[in-house]
């Protein structure tokens, strides 16, 4: 944009001018006076070009943000339960039997995944960037369905437990926070509306957050973007924040420190420690020192399970996780963020 501006500015146009005239008038293809009217005439043409430059320009931001809208509006809504086949969940144990999905006919995500996530416990997923580890997790939260094999929670398909009953079971942190334009007290109870300002405020210091609030300029009023300007890992502790009133009884871990500094991080891990407690947890993980005291480590490979167990089974095993945790080089592994039941 900026060099496009500099090659069409009234100087820049004069210059051009001016070097071809003297050298056309040096090889006698023209006289001195036949340059004056290029001289006086090319710079007027400057403007009306940057303004076709500035439409031109602005017109392409304008397609694609209507692209992307008419893409957003294409997306598919997921059913929800007929009223005579909702189902209520008995118990907490989550079974992903054969689970396959796909975006589209040439890009094929997961193929036969198969796990349980057994109440109280904490399983991590682990595994390359791409290899469909946040897939499984949104597929878990019935962000879409998919498209082959089902995912149970307490016996009950996904698929036939109304939205609103599934996110009181299920609670989640993922990488990608995203909050409202609203105050920070409306982003917290965004699940649960009624609750009250106590209630908020305990939830905001189970997740290390409630002091920093407490010095926005309004507090809890405070609006996201306004005057509540936070950091990535802020806006995580927020996140948290949300889970912990929701107090469900499984709660998913989508890297959830992913995009918090070194001082943020140590709040994250220590609020989820205090927050996963009895709770059954599903943590999507890269950092193997994270989740080595997990009950049962899952290692996705090309969208499918290539390997899993207890880390010391794994580490015996000496296949693709062990070779992972040495190429990592963790010598002093840290304590899992949330540790197991």
């Amino acid at each position: 944009m900026a060099n496009a501006n500099a090659m069409i500015a009234p100087v820049a146009v004069l210059g051009v001018v001016l070097v071809f005239g003297t050298l056309f008038v040096s090889l006698g293809w023209i006289t001195p006076v036949d340059v004056l009217p290029f001289a006086l005439v090319a710079p007027g043409l400057s403007a009306p070009l940057l303004l076709l430059h500035y439409i031109t320009h602005d017109l392409r931001h304008a397609t694609g943000a209507a692209q992307r809208v008419q893409a957003l509006l294409g997306t598919p809504v997921l059913e929800q339960p007929a009223p005579d086949r909702r189902q209520s969940p008995t118990g907490t144990e989550i079974r992903v039997e054969h689970v396959g999905y796909a975006y589209d006919a040439r890009n094929k995500v997961l193929s036969d995944v198969s796990f349980t996530l057994k109440p109280g416990t904490v399983t991590a997923i682990v595994g390359a960037s791409g290899a469909g580890k946040s897939t499984l997790a949104r597929l878990l939260l019935r962000f879409f369905d998919p498209t082959d094999g089902h995912i149970t929670l307490g016996g009950v398909d996904l698929r036939h437990i109304e939205t609103s009953e599934l996110y009181q079971r299920i609670g989640f942190v993922l990488q990608e926070v995203r909050l409202i334009h609203a105050s920070i007290r409306e982003n917290i109870a965004l699940g649960r509306p009624s609750a009250s300002q106590q209630e908020i405020e305990d939830a905001a210091r189970a997740a290390n957050i409630h002091e920093r609030i407490l010095g926005l300029p309004r507090g809890y009023d405070s609006m996201i973007g306004e005057d509540a300007l936070l950091s990535g890992g802020e806006q995580q502790r927020v996140s948290i924040a949300r889970a912990v009133l929701l107090d469900p009884p499984v709660l998913v871990l989508d890297e959830a420190t992913a995009a918090a500094d070194a001082e943020n991080e140590v709040a994250i891990q220590d609020a989820l420690s205090r927050f996963a407690q009895g709770r059954t947890l599903l943590i999507i993980a890269h950092r193997l020192d994270t989740v080595m005291h997990a009950d049962h480590i899952i290692v996705i490979e090309n969208g499918t399970i290539h390997e899993q167990g207890r880390h010391a089974e794994l580490i015996a095993r000496k296949g693709r996780y062990a070779r992972l945790w040495t190429l990592g080089g963790y010598e002093e592994p840290q304590e899992l963020a949330v540790p197991s039941c």
